[in-house]
């Protein structure tokens, strides 16, 4: 999910440079996600907080000077806390248990900006969403005096928003700052172990809402070639 993310964002980034009258923002920088997940089964309500800092990185891509273009964002994010909420009981999560947990989320849709003045842009860009979480921890069993090892991967389905405010500081740099905002509604979940067995459930009764500030520094490139620079 990373290489195909980072491939898509340099595509565009070619592509758009390889047509007349183009430029492309490509943006990196820090992003902490802030994810509420509500779920429910059989009577049981769950409420969920995780908190991932992690890296932000994206692109828009404009022609012919025009206003609407084509945007994608990537996230890689690594969870840090967690708090759950069982039927109004809530409990800390110790995630220092995972040897492995990373969420990679991609939003990719169309992007619009709006000039308040020649140095200074607002954007906004919109899309399906989806985000990919995956974690892995072993676990010493001693009934059957062993070190298992179980891993999850899950994904979600939704749609997100992008909106922020674009500083040049000169023709080629610039600062981006920003949130995204996720609504996902479909989530479908698998958990296995070292001896193979395996559960899965995709889950009707989900939803989540993300908040993911982001600060990034970034690069303008412009015209026919990849170029380096804002768009003359």
């Amino acid at each position: 999910m990373k290489k195909v993310s980072v491939a898509l964002i340099l595509c565009f980034v070619l592509i758009g440079n390889g047509i007349a009258e183009s430029e492309s923002w490509l943006s990196i920088g820090f992003e902490y996600g802030n994810f509420f997940e509500k779920s429910s089964n059989n009577g049981i309500t769950i409420n969920s907080y995780i908190g991932s800092p992690g890296i932000s990185l994206s692109d828009y891509t404009f022609w012919n000077k025009d206003n609407i273009g084509l945007f994608v964002h990537d996230s890689f994010l690594f969870p840090k806390a967690m708090t759950s909420d069982i039927n109004g009981v809530t409990a800390k999560i110790d995630l220092s248990i995972y040897d492995l947990m990373v969420q990679t989320g991609l939003i990719i849709g169309p992007g619009v900006r709006y000039n308040l003045d020649e140095n200074t842009k607002i954007h906004f860009g919109i899309g399906p969403h989806f985000l990919e979480t995956a974690a892995s921890y072993s676990k010493y069993t001693a009934y059957y005096s062993q070190t298992i090892s179980y891993s999850m991967i899950s994904f979600n389905f939704g749609v997100g928003i992008d909106a922020g405010i674009k500083v040049d500081l000169g023709s080629v740099l610039y600062v981006d700052f920003g949130t995204l905002a996720v609504y996902d509604m479909v989530n479908y979940t698998s958990i296995t172990s070292s001896f193979g067995n395996a559960s899965s459930q995709s889950d009707g009764n989900y939803s989540m809402i993300a908040l993911q500030p982001y600060l990034c520094l970034g690069f303008n490139f412009y015209n026919s070639n990849v170029t380096l620079g804002k768009l003359k």
